[in-house]
């Protein structure tokens, strides 16, 4: 099975615009959280379908597709 994983080194919400990450709003689900901006997104996995939407919508590259461990 694979998942969604944020590497932490490149996410960078400091950088993204008003401090709100743009793959958190493209999840429908509302898998990707983030709690306030200018914060790192946390992953939901009872909420994540997998779907990988959210990866195309990170500029930094900071969400990958990885074998669930």
């Amino acid at each position: 099975m694979l998942v969604v994983s944020i590497v932490q080194d490149k996410c960078r919400p400091d950088e993204c615009e008003n401090g709100v990450c743009t793959a958190v709003a493209s999840c429908a689900w509302k898998a990707l959280e983030q709690s306030r901006p200018f914060t790192r997104p946390t992953i939901n996995s009872n909420t994540c379908l997998g779907c990988f939407h959210c990866t195309l919508f990170c500029r930094h590259e900071a969400l990958i597709v990885s074998p669930s461990r």
